[in-house]
């Protein structure tokens, strides 16, 4: 396996699905964030199936700027959220209807 991705509705916040994580195996990394790419477009794609309109949030840690390139390459912005750790940056982006 080459990746695998982990989300579940918020359900303090309706209409919000979090995306838990995005876990690329050692043996896949240093292609350029390929297969992480891809496996955050499957992502999107089945939660865009499966709840049309909705909005997802992630947490990146602010170091990780290839992360962050990366969301933001997919349409994600960052957003305050409150309550969270100092150390992390909230992504969103709402899904097609």
């Amino acid at each position: 396996m080459a990746a695998v991705s982990l989300w579940c509705p918020l359900i303090e916040l309706p209409g919000v699905h979090k995306i838990r994580l995005i876990g690329v195996s050692t043996a896949h990394r240093g292609q350029g964030g390929a297969v992480a790419r891809a496996c955050l477009e499957q992502t999107l794609a089945v939660l865009a199936s499966e709840a049309p309109g909705q909005r997802v949030v992630g947490l990146i840690a602010q170091p990780n700027l290839p992360s962050q390139r990366l969301v933001t390459s997919l349409g994600f912005v960052p957003v305050d959220l409150p309550g969270i750790d100092p150390d992390l940056e909230a992504w969103v982006i709402d899904l097609p209807d």
